[in-house]
This record gives C-alpha cells, sequence and structure tokens, in this order.
C-alpha cells in the first residue's frame, strides 16, 4: 500500500474517529496526507486518460475521477478520440460539459 495512503488510513485501524478530533496537529496531518493523495490520483487519472485517448475506459476515469465538471475535465475530454467521444457513455459527458459551458 502507498505509504501516504497507508498514513491517511492509520486513524481507522486505530478505531479513531476524525470528526471529532480536536488536535490540529493531527487534522492537518490528516489533511496533508489527503492532499497528496489525491494529487497523486489525479496526476495518475489524468495521464491514463491522456495516454490512453482511444479507450472508453477513460471516459469512466474522467467521471469517476473528477466528479464533475470542470476546467480539468474540458481539457481532458478534448484529448479523447472522436470514436470515444461519440460513444453513448461520451455523449453523456458531453452533454454534461455543454450545460457547465452554459452557467
Amino acid at each position: 500500500m502507498n505509504p501516504v495512503l497507508k498514513k491517511y488510513n492509520n486513524h481507522k485501524n486505530n478505531g479513531i474517529d476524525i470528526t471529532t478530533l480536536k488536535d490540529s496537529k493531527v487534522i492537518d496531518s490528516l489533511n496533508d496526507a489527503y492532499s497528496e493523495i489525491w494529487n497523486e490520483r489525479q496526476k495518475t487519472y489524468g495521464s491514463y486518460i491522456v495516454e490512453n485517448s482511444n479507450s472508453e475506459i477513460s471516459l469512466f476515469a474522467l467521471k469517476y475521477q473528477y466528479a464533475g465538471i470542470n476546467t480539468d475535465v474540458l481539457r481532458l475530454y478534448e484529448t479523447l478520440s472522436d470514436s470515444v467521444k461519440s460513444s453513448d457513455f461520451g455523449e453523456t459527458i458531453k452533454n454534461g460539459i455543454t450545460a457547465f459551458k452554459k452557467e
């Protein structure tokens, strides 16, 4: 297991409810670990999407990693092949992007 993820999940192994923590150093440490994990996930998923632009699995990576439409999704969506964009799921994401652009 990734050492950062292990550190972040360590509170579960100790039976600590992080929602009741009051120690700001512990909270900051957990938040830092989470941020590090999130950034690594973004890099990993983003790289996968760019390197696999002809795969519909990239659409799932796009949807489930980014959980909504934002500028990163717009940028990564544009790297996908036309055949992936025109798939059923590609069209669903395209509709979300269109709605996002109208906001």
